[in-house]
């Protein structure tokens, strides 16, 4: 991913890309290494990778919350636009 700005604190999600921006932004104000973040959030080295740099657009939401746990995230579910 190339170089961006942070995202806003408080935004909604529509892409694997924006996550994956939050999570490396957390794990680097950590100062965590890959394989550290993966232990933290018990789940393996190729998931939380791959989930980081975007390559994991179908991830398993158990494991996404899992990874979010570990790295001091929320995820949170509010009223949005009306559906189609």
């Amino acid at each position: 991913m190339p170089n961006q700005p942070p995202p806003p604190p408080f935004s909604a999600l529509t892409s694997a890309a924006q996550l994956a921006r939050y999570v490396r932004d957390a794990r680097e104000s950590l100062g965590w290494t890959y394989a550290k973040a993966a232990a933290k959030c018990r789940v393996s080295y190729r998931f939380y990778w791959e989930l980081e740099n975007g390559a994991k657009p179908h991830a398993q939401l158990d494991k996404v919350l899992a990874v979010a746990r570990g790295l001091g995230l929320q995820i949170m579910v509010m009223p949005g636009a009306t559906p189609r």
